[in-house]
């Protein structure tokens, strides 16, 4: 029997997001009778200008933070219980529906129903939109210290000091909900073959804050992500944020979701919450947890200093390849053209590395630039890379600013 009381799940439109290189599709879903048990609390700022808050699943805490109100500073987050002690039947419900192959944001939008159902009533965007399986830094993000910990990825933006600008909080890197001790390695293989497919299953993400996003579910998927060396695709459910931007422009006022902003026009049901702030969050328990060995790992992902220099630069924002870009920087902006081979290197590592070899052979390249190509081509075994480094020492004198980076290439 229908129960006019029941969670309900809306798709209201599918969302334009050519503007957001971080997601390939997204929409805009609006949730009727929320349970309210899947919540962010919020407390009051204290003396030294932080807040408290914790992410709670049925009253568990799966993360805790200390967060400063200045937006370019880092929060503190620690562990919380763990998913599996909240007791949640939706998290079981959902796995036999998402990890088929997967197939629209769309068709997602009723997929994910079971857990959208226990969010508070109100807007949300559901995206699809692949996470570094890391929490911004070079470890697997499971291996997150179990105490409160500065971690630099949970900023609401990051400021980069090379560019004198700031790159909005968008999801990017995850954290964990769940113990080490779930994590079961041979079940995480079986997802080996499939995971870096366009159609393959996804997992289930909720935006944090800053740069972060929660995993709910799909740690399994992340291990194997994390073997391949490839992003973990995901599937991010992304709640209006505190803050409403409003352009002076056009006095136009806008609903952010992360970094993306929907017209407050288009949102006919917004409801204020008027709860406020809580006075008194409890700190959870500190977690032990063993961490997960990282030896068989490809931990080839950008850190959130890296991310943030090359979303600044983005060639493709400017109209450019990365191979255009490189040329076009090798005579203007050394500085630039180390920013997007040292990302490139993280992610397109066969890109950056003929990239570098040109940064090698050209005659613009400065000493600082021609260093960092240098380390990155040391992972180039390949006969090519190998008489470049070969022509250097011929052509150069022991004491030049290379030639220790460039002996090494043959070190075991």
């Amino acid at each position: 029997m229908y129960d006019d009381n029941a969670p309900q799940t809306e798709l209201i439109r599918k969302l334009d997001v050519s503007g957001y290189g971080w997601c390939s599709e997204a929409v805009l879903v609006y949730v009727k009778n929320g349970r309210g048990v899947l919540k962010s609390i919020i407390g009051k700022a204290d003396e030294n200008y932080q807040y408290k808050a914790s992410l709670l699943l049925n009253n568990k805490h799966l993360i805790y933070g200390e967060y400063p109100i200045c937006p370019t500073c880092s929060a503190m987050l620690a562990r919380g219980y763990g998913i599996e002690n909240a007791d949640c039947i939706e998290i079981e419900q959902i796995r036999s529906r998402i990890n088929s192959e997967y197939i629209s944001i769309e068709n997602s939008v009723e997929d994910l129903s079971p857990i959208t159902g226990l969010l508070k009533s109100g807007y949300y965007v559901i995206a699809d939109a692949p996470q570094y399986p890391t929490a911004g830094d070079e470890h697997f993000f499971v291996n997150v210290p179990d105490e409160l910990t500065y971690r630099q990825s949970a900023c609401a933006e990051y400021y980069s000091h090379n560019y004198l600008s700031s790159l909005e909080g968008y999801p990017a890197y995850i954290y964990p909900t769940q113990s080490n001790s779930r994590l079961n390695p041979d079940r995480a293989n079986e997802y080996l073959t499939i995971i870096d497919k366009p159609c393959s299953p996804r997992a289930i993400a909720l935006y944090n804050y800053g740069f972060i996003s929660a995993l709910l579910d799909g740690h399994h998927k992340a291990y194997a992500a994390a073997r391949k060396g490839c992003m973990l695709k995901c599937l991010v459910i992304i709640p209006l944020t505190l803050t409403v931007h409003r352009r002076s422009r056009n006095g136009r006022e806008f609903a952010c979701f992360s970094d993306i902003k929907i017209p407050m026009s288009d949102l006919p049901l917004y409801c204020k919450d008027r709860n406020g702030r809580c006075k008194n969050i409890l700190k959870p328990k500190i977690t032990a947890n063993k961490k997960i060995p990282e030896n068989n790992f490809t931990l080839r992902y950008p850190t959130i200093k890296e991310l943030a220099e090359y979303s600044l630069i983005d060639p493709e924002r400017n109209g450019m390849t990365s191979e255009e870009a490189a040329e076009k920087w090798m005579r203007e902006d050394m500085e630039r053209l180390e920013d997007l081979i040292v990302y490139l290197a993280r992610t397109m590592p066969e890109k950056a590395f003929g990239i570098c070899q040109n940064i090698v052979k050209s005659e613009n390249a400065n000493a600082d630039v021609l260093s960092v190509a240098f380390r990155l081509l040391l992972n180039d075994k390949t006969p090519e890379t190998e008489q470049l480094f070969i022509d250097y020492i011929v052509e150069n004198d022991p004491g030049s600013k290379c030639w220790d980076i460039v002996n090494s290439y043959w070190n075991d």
